[in-house]
């Protein structure tokens, strides 16, 4: 991470940042594969752990997966700020991204990450009734038939309309390196095409 010369620049941050993200949605072994996701539900912050999917730096996007019938999904629609958190337990990195959401269930975006999704992972979009619904007794909430291992019935469409991306655009970064000998902050903010760095005590 600190360039040849031993110093640390912003350039140097943003570079291993970003190296960091691209691993996370490619390789399920790395630290930044799963984050933290947090949404607002009537002031309250909710938080819960996802899978990074995607990330463009390009675009500055974080991109998961949820059932559409999740209570993200409707906390979202009403207050889409939404903020990130990875932490690499062996680098002693953590990283915040806030930004806005938007939702994708019935579109190209969706249509393909659902390609994407292999059939074992499509039961998580299986059950009968809404993620976060109280029930008498510990269930998973999944119907018979996936018991009897038919992985086709995997493909149904009634499973699709269950399947929604969640794509956040960051327009801040907050950057946390520990170190025994004294940690080092830096926030990233962006507003068009401007990039505005400096450094922060941690």
């Amino acid at each position: 991470m600190f360039n040849k010369k031993g110093g640390l620049t912003f350039d140097d941050i943003l570079k291993s940042s970003w190296k960091l993200l691209h691993d996370g949605a490619r390789n399920f072994r790395s630290p930044f594969h799963h984050a933290g996701l947090s949404t607002i539900d009537n002031n309250i912050p909710q938080s819960r752990m996802v899978i990074l999917r995607e990330f463009s730096e390009i675009d500055r996007t974080l991109l998961c997966h949820c059932d559409v019938r999740g209570p993200k999904v409707s906390q979202i629609q009403k207050n889409p700020h939404t903020s990130w958190l990875f932490y690499d337990p062996k680098k002693w990195l953590q990283l915040r991204l806030t930004g806005t959401a938007s939702l994708h269930a019935d579109d190209d975006l969706a249509d393909s990450q659902w390609k994407e999704v292999k059939l074992h992972h499509r039961v998580n979009y299986c059950t009968g009734t809404a993620p976060g619904s109280p029930t008498e007794k510990p269930v998973s909430g999944l119907p018979d038939f996936l018991l009897d291992k038919t992985s086709h019935l995997l493909d149904e469409p009634s499973i699709r309309t269950n399947f929604a991306v969640i794509v956040c655009r960051f327009d801040e970064m907050d950057w946390l390196l520990l170190k025994l000998t004294g940690h080092i902050r830096a926030r990233f903010r962006w507003e068009n095409d401007r990039t505005e760095a400096s450094w922060l005590i941690p």
